[in-house]
């Protein structure tokens, strides 16, 4: 049985230059950028689903410790299991860069029937 190929579009919009649609994302490529339009999502951003979202930049303006690593965390967690089921046997890494005042999370996963690990590294910061 041939492995499954997941596709998204491509976020930046842009054309394909010989078909003129848009463009697309596929592979693990498309997985790593849904996982990150989730987790920068907040709940209620999008009309008539509230439920999409992971809310982990509400931790932003807590204080920069090993609790709000954890909830953070946690939170990221719970937001895979709910909302992209492409990723298995996911661990999360949160770490606080308290010079920068932002969070690195690094994310390691598999995809469905897939053997490779594949790793995400994303940053969580405020915007001005």
């Amino acid at each position: 049985m041939p492995a499954i190929e997941h596709s998204d579009f491509d976020l930046s919009f842009k054309r394909n230059p010989v078909t003129n649609d848009l463009q697309k994302v596929s592979g693990v490529d498309s997985i790593k950028s849904s996982l990150s339009n989730i987790l920068k999502t907040q709940n209620y951003d999008r009309l008539f689903q509230p439920n999409i979202g992971s809310g982990i930049s509400n931790f932003l303006f807590e204080p920069m410790n090993n609790v709000t690593e954890n909830r953070i965390k946690n939170s990221i967690l719970d937001t895979i299991k709910a909302m992209e089921p492409r990723a298995e046997q996911y661990s999360v890494n949160v770490t606080s860069l308290p010079e920068t005042n932002e969070y690195k999370i690094d994310l390691k996963f598999y995809v469905k029937d897939q053997l490779e690990e594949v790793r995400f590294e994303t940053f969580l910061s405020r915007v001005r």
